[in-house]
């Protein structure tokens, strides 16, 4: 069962997930997965407030008996994003070593991920990105239900209207949800409902195709869930939307 926590400092670890006593929330769960004999694991997202930690973090999971750690550096929120919780570029490489130091110093405990400094990906970086893009799942193979029944287009969108496109009970089934239009209309909509630059894109087509545009980085770059994808190489935000 894993776990998050994101810092040794009992104040960090409260901050950035809003509750005051976390850690110890968190130590008390480890303990208790550990005790009713599941395998407890751990991630931490790296943040400019807690990265330089890393190093005490892993030592703590480690004395907790924790042996599969999972650090993942920051990437932007469409809900509570700050600049300042990116990693700074000076820091990413000081805490980039502290993750190998570590590693050799637990190499019993399987300890993946990191942060690199950002780099502008440019046109020809888009491009090259562009073309291996992952798949999107939403509305393709995977599909969240909220504890009310509300089904979202997708759980990283604003939960709440327009991005639920049904609600589960006795006269809609998942099937329904999984087949209803209101999907295809936020993964693959009318091109002609398209924002520019999208909507006189040649390539519009291709991005369109199930799969290849994502609602959710469109939605967190821009705020328009017509707008460009962030990682398409004809989009002309003013600036290059940084997303991790």
């Amino acid at each position: 069962m894993q776990v998050s926590l994101d810092s040794a400092d009992a104040e960090i670890a409260g901050t950035l997930v809003g509750v005051p006593n976390y850690l110890e929330i968190a130590r008390q769960s480890i303990t208790n997965v550990q005790e009713a004999g599941m395998v407890a694991t751990c991630k931490a997202v790296l943040t400019g407030l807690n990265a330089e930690g890393v190093g005490d973090l892993v030592k703590t999971l480690y004395e907790l008996g924790v042996r599969d750690i999972l650090l993942d550096g920051y990437g932007r929120s469409a809900f509570r994003h700050r600049d300042d919780l990116f990693v700074p570029d000076e820091v990413a490489v000081q805490v980039q070593q502290t993750i190998e130091d570590v590693r050799r110093m637990y190499p019993d405990a399987r300890i993946i991920g990191g942060v690199e400094p950002y780099e502008p990906m440019g046109r020809e970086g888009k491009e090259a990105a562009w073309a291996k893009v992952s798949t999107c799942s939403t509305g393709r193979s995977a599909i969240a239900i909220l504890p009310d029944g509300s089904v979202p287009v997708c759980f990283f969108c604003p939960l709440e209207d327009p991005f639920i496109i049904a609600r589960l009970g006795k006269e809609v089934t998942i099937r329904d949800a999984w087949d209803h239009p209101g999907m295809a209309a936020f993964c693959s909509p009318d091109p002609s409902t398209l924002s520019e630059p999208c909507r006189s894109c040649p390539d519009k087509d291709k991005c369109l195709l199930p799969g290849k545009r994502c609602v959710r980085d469109v939605f967190v770059a821009s705020g328009d869930i017509r707008g460009p994808d962030p990682k398409c190489p004809r989009a002309s935000y003013e600036r290059e939307v940084r997303m991790r």
